[in-house]
């Protein structure tokens, strides 16, 4: 049995960067809820409804198309695209 090295690239967020905490954000702007309109940050821009705000921001893997749109968008440089290696056999 041969073993192969997967590579897949992910749109990760990184908590500690990203102001998105406990279900509010933590910056000096009014964006307060999840459906605040001031805030025009990596959920406002996703074009395929791939990001989500609870707890924290969440990005739901299955709908990510990877278009970075959320990276430019964040002001903290919280989001940032990744490559994942696994083996598969």
């Amino acid at each position: 049995m041969n073993n192969v090295l997967d590579m897949a690239e992910v749109i990760v967020v990184d908590k500690q960067r990203c102001h998105w905490k406990n279900g509010t954000c933590n910056c000096d702007c009014d964006c307060t809820s999840d459906t605040s309109t001031s805030c025009t940050g990596c959920k406002e821009v996703c074009p395929v409804e791939a990001i989500s705000r609870n707890i924290s921001v969440e990005i739901d893997r299955k709908k990510c198309i990877l278009c970075g749109a959320c990276i430019d968008a964040c002001p903290f440089s919280a989001i940032s695209k990744q490559h994942l290696i696994g083996i598969s056999s």
